[in-house]
């Protein structure tokens, strides 16, 4: 079993290790085949979109920083990412907000059906899929 504590929440565990650094837009590069200043168009575009739609701007997503995925970064990820062979495996990521992690597990070899994602509305989500990735992860 995989066990993970943090005496603070991982948004802020993350931003302490984040703070004072430049967005990363490698993986939203890879991700989608475009080149940095696409990706920073799309990251712009997608604040921009937030801000008009007066929804709630995480620290995260005004420093831009929601461009690249986290994950190869958390101690446990080794261990999650060498079961997604596993044919009973199957994750839930809570939170999910653009779905940058999902979409790095996917890319990394997580079968789609084996993820189920969720957050509070759908429409940073929506904003993921439209704006920012403009994929059709469903």
């Amino acid at each position: 079993n995989i066990h993970c504590t943090c005496t603070r929440s991982v948004a802020s565990c993350i931003w302490l290790v984040m703070e004072g650094r430049k967005p990363d837009y490698s993986f939203l590069m890879g991700y989608c085949g475009i080149s940095e200043e696409e990706a920073k168009k799309r990251t712009d575009d997608t604040v921009d979109a937030i801000k008009a739609a007066g929804h709630h701007m995480y620290k995260c997503m005004e420093s831009r920083r929601f461009a690249s995925s986290q994950l190869h970064k958390h101690p446990a990820y080794p261990e999650v990412r060498a079961r997604f062979g596993d044919p009973d495996f199957s994750l839930i990521e809570l939170g999910c907000s653009f779905g940058t992690d999902a979409r790095q597990m996917i890319f990394d070899g997580l079968e789609v059906g084996k993820l189920t994602v969720s957050d509070l509305h759908d429409f940073y989500w929506n904003l993921g899929r439209d704006v920012l990735f403009k994929d059709d992860t469903s």
